[in-house]
């Protein structure tokens, strides 16, 4: 919670968004709520309030994320991280540095010249 235990709104906008430099202010909020997930640990999420691009009414630019679809997201997002972690990338989806290099091709494919050329054809044309 805040500093008087009022909850810290965060914005996340698809159309006015932007996860590289955006703050999570209403000026300038993140495009995607896996960001604000990475940003804000898991555990703060509760004391958010956040606020989405609103959808049912027109009048209004936005709204708050409905229980549901924020439990839908951060229950995607623990999943999607214990993939990445699980297959060695970080946080952000990209690759982590290996230390193992991946050696060079021993195998070399050559066509051979002794035979007749191949020509490309459908296996329903083949009699």
């Amino acid at each position: 919670m805040g500093p008087k235990g009022e909850l810290i709104e965060r914005y996340v906008s698809n159309k006015l968004g932007d996860d590289c430099s955006g703050d999570g202010s209403e000026e300038h909020p993140y495009k995607t709520l896996r960001r604000l997930f990475e940003v804000m640990t898991l555990e703060k999420v509760p004391q958010l309030k956040i606020y989405v691009d609103a959808t049912e009414k027109p009048e209004e630019k936005w709204a708050e994320i409905s229980k549901t679809q924020l439990k839908k997201k951060m229950k995607n997002y623990k999943i999607q991280s214990q993939k990445s972690a699980a297959s060695g990338e970080t946080a952000t989806g990209t690759p982590a540095e290996s230390t193992v290099t991946s050696a060079p091709s021993a195998v070399e494919i050559k066509e051979d010249l002794s035979l007749p050329a191949a020509i490309k054809s459908k296996i329903c044309n083949l009699q």
